[in-house]
């Protein structure tokens, strides 16, 4: 009797037991502070993501060697548009242009984009269908002050392209990073939905002000979450999303096909709720036009 109530409860715990996944990316890779954190945590065993975009315009540009030697020490590196512009401002043709470029020549270079990151955050409905039109499996969206830690089964089944962010553009101390994992991961957590934490980070440095995160202070935190009894795992976003690394679609190599124009004005037109109301009333509009014109 007690072999059984131990055994059902045990079962219980299998059953309902919650993953906690933590991802640490680097946005707007471009510049050596961000090189040297990512050789710190190689050091520890620890893979992170870090967005590239090959001809940014943002401050020095990180050399492509190192960025191959990123990778090969174990990171991911994701893509971003062409030169690190803001897409919801361009046309369907550019962002295109943008995105599919960009990927084109990490995946020249042998670095297997799985991951996209919208520039400064912000997104949009027709840059994440280009996004995924490029071959992309999830992006990184901009980041929230809130409860930024999103259901990972939804994520990987419907919100791919929609993947809130932590940021650590300010600086940071261990105590207030530490409490960011207390309060949204914490350890008698009773809810049971497996749970995904991205924290994005842009600079690094010795000793920083401000918009800053110092690599001892990164160094400290990850080593506190590898060594607390919380069971979270570290990952990369491409492990994020199921699935192998795609190739640039047919047509798309360039990155210059434009969308057909009943495609792109479908993408423009669902943007909005508006304009999905919109699109529908046109769609029964032109099929009663169509049924007189045969009468």
């Amino acid at each position: 009797m007690c072999f059984v109530l131990v055994l059902s409860l045990f079962l219980i715990d299998v059953v309902y037991s919650s993953s906690k996944t933590v991802v640490f990316t680097f946005d707007a890779v471009n510049s050596a502070t961000q090189y040297k954190g990512g050789e710190e945590l190689a050091r520890l065993k620890i893979g992170a993501t870090f967005y590239y975009s090959s001809q940014s315009r943002v401050g020095s540009k990180m050399s492509l060697s190192e960025i191959k030697t990123l990778y090969n020490i174990g990171h991911e590196i994701g893509g971003q548009s062409l030169y690190y512009e803001d897409l919801t401002k361009l046309d369907d043709a550019d962002i295109q242009k943008q995105i599919c470029l960009n990927r084109k020549y990490l995946l020249q270079n042998n670095l297997y984009p799985k991951s996209f990151a919208y520039p400064f955050g912000k997104s949009a409905f027709k840059v994440s269908v280009l996004a995924i039109k490029c071959g992309y499996a999830s992006a990184t969206s901009g980041e929230v002050s809130g409860n930024a830690v999103q259901d990972l089964n939804k994520i990987q089944k419907e919100n791919a392209f929609d993947i809130k962010t932590v940021s650590l553009k300010e600086n940071k101390n261990v105590v207030s990073l530490r409490n960011i994992i207390n309060n949204l991961l914490p350890v008698d957590d009773t809810d049971t939905t497996d749970k995904l934490l991205v924290f994005k980070i842009y600079e690094m440095c010795e000793s920083c002000a401000t918009n800053g995160l110092e690599y001892g202070v990164l160094t400290e935190f990850v080593q506190w979450i590898l060594s607390s009894r919380r069971d979270i795992k570290i990952k990369m976003m491409k492990d994020i999303i199921p699935g192998d690394v795609q190739p640039l679609p047919t047509g798309y190599e360039d990155g210059i096909r434009l969308l057909p124009e009943t495609e792109s004005k479908l993408i423009v037109a669902m943007s909005t709720v508006g304009g999905m109301i919109v699109f529908i009333l046109a769609f029964f509009v032109s099929e009663s036009i169509r049924n007189k014109c045969k009468k």
